[in-house]
């Protein structure tokens, strides 16, 4: 594995890589710094520049003082959605959604996922499946077996959500499970773990969900034994990312 480019490994937080459809586009979180005052995790985008990657952008409707973190789009590439501790929510941590404005060219005001999806509790790493039908996302609400547990919902035509269902053991454990992906085949799913055993730390394992096989660690170069976490593939460009502490800060 290779570090990204300096316009996007900084000495700052950064993970949560999203790549768009046509590999234009990296959506990422960054967790910026500054003396004497204490800021949030934040939205950016990247646009593709030749082989590398431009300086990112703040999302407009990120505010400083509140947590926005993990974006992905929908399979359209017109929702998006991530999770964040805005104001109106259910709970500590909430996932949101925002649609955006073609002729404005920008992204609308974030709009809560509502009751179905978010509880009291924490809901985030939100993942919509390829064509546009399931939400997975991590979440302590009742039913998890640990920490936060890896969530799946049914995303009805009219945009409403079903009731949520949790993977159950082969993918759950009594630790922590977050940054599901679920691969183009919509039966791969890819996730990191702390509670199954890995080289350290959180590590990425991947399952087939139409198997009801036991999950399997991907082993090295991509786990190590510190956090490893937020594996995506671009199906367009044969790529995977990822974020890991190998280095010392997380990293993409």
């Amino acid at each position: 594995p290779t570090a990204l480019a300096t316009t996007i490994v900084t000495k700052v937080n950064e993970g949560g890589a999203f790549v768009s459809k046509k590999g234009d586009l990296m959506f990422m979180t960054r967790c910026p710094e500054a003396k004497n005052k204490q800021l949030k995790c934040q939205l950016y985008v990247s646009k593709k520049q030749g082989p590398s990657w431009a300086e990112p952008t703040l999302i407009p409707f990120c505010i400083d003082t509140v947590s926005f973190r993990h974006a992905v789009l929908s399979p359209d590439g017109n929702t998006m959605y991530f999770d964040s501790r805005l104001q109106g929510g259910y709970g500590g941590n909430d996932i949101w959604m925002s649609t955006y404005d073609a002729k404005a060219k920008a992204w609308g005001q974030p709009v809560n996922c509502g009751p179905q999806v978010n509880t009291a509790g924490i809901e985030g790493y939100p993942y919509m499946s390829e064509d546009g039908k399931t939400l997975y996302f991590s979440s302590d609400m009742p039913g998890s077996l640990g920490g936060i547990d890896i969530w799946k919902v049914s995303v009805n035509a009219d945009g409403t959500f079903g009731t949520p269902e949790n993977l159950g053991a082969k993918v759950n454990t009594e630790g922590n499970e977050s940054f599901p992906f679920i691969a183009d085949d919509n039966t791969t799913l890819y996730y990191a773990s702390s509670g199954k055993p890995g080289l350290g730390g959180l590590d990425v394992f991947s399952i087939d969900l139409s198997k009801g096989a036991e999950a399997v660690n991907m082993g090295k170069p991509v786990n190590t034994e510190k956090d490893d976490f937020g594996f995506t593939f671009n199906k367009a460009k044969n790529l995977g990312f990822f974020a890991s502490n190998r280095n010392g800060n997380d990293d993409i």
